[in-house]
């Protein structure tokens, strides 16, 4: 048979768990996000993203750096963003840093939103193409077309 505990110690008992779980669940949240955050997997997931959204190739050639706060911040480093085909030179833009800080309430939706957008030591080039488009229109690629569907026999069994 077991003696139940006094009051006293119940609370006591019941305070230590509330305590845990208050400190436990956000760094247990706080873990995951850093292990799914992680540059290796951000890295073709951000590149893939903008190439889907501009049709243009992004690189990438220093580290992702994500800060966790009720102001979300990514940092990229070494950052190069393609330019439109026949333009002048290969990249419309380089930033050494490019520092985004990211809208909070969008995020539980799957959505991001930008609050600022800062280019640390840009390189930005603006032209115009042999048909008078600029290069800062971005047009998605387009969709690979699908092959015609196979021609039917002529022929009845």
């Amino acid at each position: 048979m077991t003696v139940p505990l006094p009051p006293r110690r119940r609370r006591g008992r019941r305070a230590l768990i509330a305590l845990a779980v208050v400190v436990a669940v956000p760094l247990a949240g706080y873990a995951t996000l850093r292990v799914l955050l992680r540059d290796d997997v951000l890295r073709p997931r951000l590149i893939a993203a903008v190439h889907q959204a501009t049709g243009r190739d992004l690189t990438l050639s220093g580290p992702i750096g994500l800060k966790l706060s009720l102001v979300p911040t990514v940092t990229l480093e070494g950052v190069a963003l393609s330019n439109a085909p026949g333009g002048s030179r290969p990249q419309m833009l380089t930033a050494r840093r490019v520092e985004a800080r990211l809208a909070l309430i969008p995020l539980f939706s799957r959505r991001v939103a930008f609050e600022q957008v800062t280019l640390i030591e840009p390189d930005l080039l603006l032209e115009r193409g042999a048909q008078g488009q600029g290069n800062w229109v971005f047009a998605p690629p387009a969709p690979a077309e699908a092959p015609p569907p196979a021609a039917a026999s002529a022929s009845a069994p």
